[in-house]
């Protein structure tokens, strides 16, 4: 019913019903960020994202026969999927919170044991294990660069920095 309600709403087809929901969506985003703002704002892009999800559950269970007016039972729908979110978000959270506080004292204690020599006799040995080429890429990869901006300012393709990234991966994982 929501579909049928949505094509004729719009005057439209099956084929443009992916412009439509854009156009659909375009008119809503107002209330969807109105709605999303009244959260911190750390969660305000998920919980915007989360009223389009509602804003399209909205389309696809509409029934006009209940004589309720799409905009507000769109409104409804949304603020739903918005709160959901956020309750969901908060409970990972915390649960997340939770799981750090478990973590046992042994596991901490070996944590701060890595002394800095380790550290430096572990790269002394990466070192020597990589090529030139997988040194200079894995120096632009830890400099948080994409695929993409390492495979242009090596001047190779992205494919060779995902294959030498694999390589260095498999080396990391061979010495550590």
């Amino acid at each position: 019913m929501g579909l049928l309600f949505y094509l004729s709403f719009y005057g439209g087809s099956v084929l443009s019903l992916s412009r439509s929901f854009e156009e659909l969506l375009n008119e809503y985003l107002p209330m969807i960020r109105s709605i999303a703002s009244s959260f911190p704002a750390y969660y305000r892009e998920d919980l915007m994202q989360e009223g389009s999800f509602g804003l399209s559950k909205a389309l696809n269970s509409y029934k006009e026969s209940l004589g309720v007016p799409f905009k507000f039972y769109a409104r409804a729908c949304i603020k739903n999927s918005v709160y959901s979110a956020y309750r969901r978000l908060c409970r990972n959270e915390a649960l997340d919170r939770i799981d750090d506080r478990q973590q046992s004292s042994d596991e901490m204690l070996e944590d701060t044991v890595i002394e800095q020599k380790d550290i430096e006799a572990f790269f002394h040995r990466l070192r020597e294990n990589l090529s030139e080429m997988e040194t200079k890429i894995l120096s632009e990869y830890l400099q948080d660069k994409s695929y993409e901006e390492i495979a242009l300012s090596l001047h190779v393709s992205p494919k060779t920095v995902d294959n030498s990234l694999f390589r260095i991966k498999a080396k990391i994982k061979k010495l550590y």
